[in-house]
C-alpha cells in the first residue's frame, strides 16, 4: 500500500494537458518516493514519509511579518522625514494616517504588503524538491478554457454573501472609517491604477500563497474538507478587521473549492482578480456616475442571480470532467452489452 498521501510528489508528464486526470487524491499516478536527502533538506516530509504541514504555517507567518514589517519601515521613514521638516511629534501620527487617503500612497502600501506575501511564498516554494508548477498547481484547469468565465461569474454569489455578512457585522461592531476619504480622492488615472493593481497583485500573489502553497499541502495531508476550511480561515484572518474577515471568509471557501475541483489555481486567480477589480470598479462608478440606490439595488440583485446560476453549475460534479474522461465514459456506455431486459 502506498503510504505517501501527498500528491505534490507526483511528477505528471501530462501536467499541462487540460484533459488530464489529476489523480490528486486516489494515488492512481506514479509517485516519487519521498524521504531522500532533498526531501529532508527541504522540510517537506517527515521521517515517516508524511507531508509536513508546519512549513506552510511558518511561510504564512513569515508573509505576515514581512508585509507588516515593510509598512512599518515605510511609516518610520515617513516619520523621520516629517520630523526633519519640523513637524511637531504629536502631529506626525495623524499626518501619516491622513496620507493613507492619498491613492498613490495607498497603492504603494499595497505593493509593499503584497511583496511580503510574495517573498514568503517564493521562499517556501523554492525549498520544495517538487517543481514549482507542480507544487502550487500552476497549470491549465482540467475541464478546459470555459472554466474561466463560469467560475468568475459564480464568484458573484459568495461575494454578495460576503458583503451581506460584513453589513451584519457592522450592525454590531462599528466599521473602520479611517480610509473613508480614499475614494473621494481618486482621479481617473489613480482610479484606473487602483482597479488594476487591487486585482492583479492580491489576485496572483494571494492565490499562489493560499490556494497554491498552503491549501495544496493541507488538502494532501488532512483531506479536502479540512484543508480547504483551514486555508479559508487563514485567508480571511489576514484581511484584518472583522468586517473584512466576514467578507473574505465565504470567498476563501469558494476559491478553495474551485482550486480543488479544477486541479489548478489559474481559475481562482481569475476569480480573485475579477472580484477585487470588479467590486472596486463598481464602487468608483457608483461615486462618479451618481447611481441612485434603486440602480444599485437592481445591479446588485442581477449580479447575485447570475452568480447563483453559475454557482450551481460549478457544484455539478459532471462539469469538472475533462474531455478525455467524458469520451471514456461514452465509449464504455457503447461497449456495454445489452441485457435480456433491453438495458445496459
Amino acid at each position: 500500500m502506498n503510504q505517501n498521501p501527498d500528491p505534490t510528489f507526483v511528477y505528471r508528464s501530462d501536467a499541462n494537458d487540460p484533459s488530464a486526470d489529476p489523480g490528486s487524491l486516489d494515488g492512481s499516478q506514479g509517485r516519487r518516493v519521498p524521504g531522500g536527502d532533498a526531501d529532508s533538506m527541504s522540510g517537506d516530509v517527515s521521517a515517516n514519509g508524511r507531508p509536513r504541514v508546519w512549513t506552510v504555517f511558518v511561510a504564512l507567518m513569515l508573509g505576515l511579518v514581512l508585509a507588516v514589517g515593510f509598512q512599518v519601515l515605510w511609516g518610520i521613514a515617513m516619520g523621520v522625514i516629517e520630523a526633519g521638516r519640523g513637524t511637531p511629534p504629536q502631529q506626525i501620527g495623524p499626518k501619516l494616517m491622513s496620507l493613507l487617503t492619498d491613492p498613490w500612497v495607498f497603492l504603494l502600501i499595497l505593493v509593499m504588503s503584497q511583496a511580503g506575501f510574495l517573498l514568503a511564498a517564493w521562499i517556501g516554494i523554492s525549498r520544495s524538491p517538487v517543481p514549482w508548477r507542480q507544487r502550487i498547481s500552476w497549470r491549465r484547469p482540467r475541464a478546459g478554457w470555459h472554466v474561466y468565465p463560469v467560475t468568475m461569474l459564480s464568484s458573484l454569489l459568495p461575494l454578495a454573501f460576503g458583503l451581506w455578512a460584513a453589513i451584519q457585522v457592522a450592525k454590531v461592531i462599528p466599521a473602520d472609517t479611517s480610509l473613508e476619504g480614499l475614494f473621494d480622492n481618486f482621479t481617473v488615472a489613480s482610479g484606473i491604477a487602483f482597479v488594476v493593481l487591487i486585482g492583479l497583485l492580491p489576485g496572483v500573489i494571494e492565490e499562489v500563497l493560499f490556494r497554491g502553497y498552503v491549501q495544496t499541502r493541507l488538502v494532501h495531508r488532512w483531506g479536502a474538507v479540512i484543508g480547504i476550511a483551514v486555508t479559508s480561515i487563514l485567508f480571511a484572518l489576514v484581511h484584518g478587521g472583522p468586517h473584512a474577515i466576514a467578507a473574505a471568509a465565504g470567498l476563501g471557501c469558494w476559491f478553495g473549492y474551485l482550486a480543488y475541483r479544477s486541479d489548478s489555481i489559474w481559475p481562482t486567480i481569475g476569480c480573485h482578480i475579477f472580484v477585487n477589480s470588479g467590486l472596486n470598479a463598481y464602487r468608483l462608478l457608483v461615486m462618479w456616475l451618481g447611481w441612485t440606490e434603486e440602480t444599485q439595488t437592481v445591479v446588485g440583485w442581477s449580479a447575485t442571480i447570475v452568480g447563483a446560476i453559475f454557482f450551481a453549475v460549478c457544484l455539478w460534479p459532471g462539469y469538472w470532467q475533462s474531455a478525455r474522461e467524458r469520451d471514456a465514459d461514452d465509449a464504455d456506455a457503447v461497449e456495454m452489452p445489452e441485457t435480456v431486459l433491453g438495458g445496459r
